[in-house]
């Protein structure tokens, strides 16, 4: 008996952790979703975000697996162009104040923005919006700052 019911949370839990510790680890998370609709996050708060990030999209359940492979992908892509650029996420802010870092290439830069702009795409937007509806509807958690 305790095997059928072990066998059965397993089903019914989803992937990885299971989704009641997804669930959890979304409700810690709240507050890294909530930094990033409110602007743009400090250097430190952004790699603890992605960090946060991955973990729930490695343990997230197979509903909205593919989701956040997307939304994550975005942040590889945001990585990878700041690295081509030669600049860290905490330049950004430099950047947006007119001070450019010593030997920032424009062209680097002009595809740095691009890649930014890219952040708020269809695809990466219906990802976030499918993750955000899951979290609300299974999880109870309110991911869109609301």
């Amino acid at each position: 008996m305790a095997t059928t019911a072990l066998s059965m949370s397993f089903l019914v839990g989803g992937c990885g952790g299971g989704t009641d510790a997804y669930c959890e680890d979304l409700r810690s998370a709240e507050e890294q979703f909530t930094a990033f609709d409110e602007g743009t996050p400090d250097a430190q708060q952004f790699e603890d975000a992605i960090s946060t990030f991955r973990s729930l999209g490695e343990e997230a359940p197979d509903e909205v697996a593919q989701e956040w492979e997307v939304f994550l992908g975005a942040f590889d892509d945001l990585e990878k162009a700041l690295e081509d650029a030669g600049i860290e996420f905490g330049d950004l802010a430099d950047i947006q104040a007119g001070e450019l870092p010593e030997g920032l290439d424009e062209q680097a830069l002009q595809d740095l923005g691009t890649e930014i702009e890219s952040l708020g795409g269809d695809e990466i937007e219906q990802a976030s919006d499918a993750i955000e509806e899951h979290a609300s509807s299974e999880c109870d958690v309110d991911l869109s700052g609301s």
